[in-house]
């Protein structure tokens, strides 16, 4: 048992203690605290102390402690679901017309994130290559999966398994900042 803890120990602090990683850990923090903000601005207190299900816990060790070759690819799945969530969440924030000035936060608060999402999965699709894009290909509908089961609220909004999946498979809309990134957007 103490040998089984010692190598768990070693593999949490070699999943720490790479600088890109904790940069990634840190920008989740950062939109996990904007996404307060998001919730303040509509009115909703937000859940504390939330905790993730089995199939959530299970992505998130895998995020951490496979090795770093292989680590990135469920993380780039993250990353394009995320893209595409806070883009279907920046296309409702109509749904505040009638206060202006709570459209408008909720807008700058939501395309912050959504730039974000987008910066990291272009760079981490960068990072992975052929075959880890294809991989991932494969991870995205069981990430869809978990967020849906973890937040079925989307559905108001239009976020299903099959919308989500037919938007990506469109391609990835890009913020006007960040159209340089691909010259046709749907080509990313």
């Amino acid at each position: 048992m103490e040998i089984e803890l010692d190598s768990f120990r070693t593999r949490a602090h070699r999943a720490t203690e790479n600088p890109l990683y904790l940069h990634l850990m840190f920008e989740e923090h950062y939109h996990t605290r904007i996404l307060a903000e998001i919730c303040r601005t509509c009115g909703v207190e937000p859940v504390k102390d939330l905790q993730p299900g089995g199939l959530e816990r299970f992505m998130i060790h895998a995020m951490m402690y496979l090795p770093d070759r292989i680590r990135w690819i469920p993380i780039f799945a993250g990353e394009i679901l995320g893209t595409e969530v806070f883009n279907v969440l920046r296309q409702n924030v109509h749904l505040y017309a009638e206060e202006p000035e709570v459209e408008e936060r909720l807008r700058l608060l939501i395309t912050e994130i959504w730039t974000d999402e987008v910066g990291h999965a272009a760079y981490l699709r960068a990072r992975i290559g052929r075959i880890g894009i294809r991989i991932a290909r494969w991870l995205v509908p069981l990430f869809t999966l978990a967020l849906l089961r973890a937040v079925p609220q989307g559905e108001k909004i239009g976020l299903t398994r099959a919308s989500i999946l037919a938007r990506l498979r469109d391609g990835i809309e890009m913020p006007p900042a960040m159209d340089w990134i691909a010259p046709d957007p749907r080509a990313a």
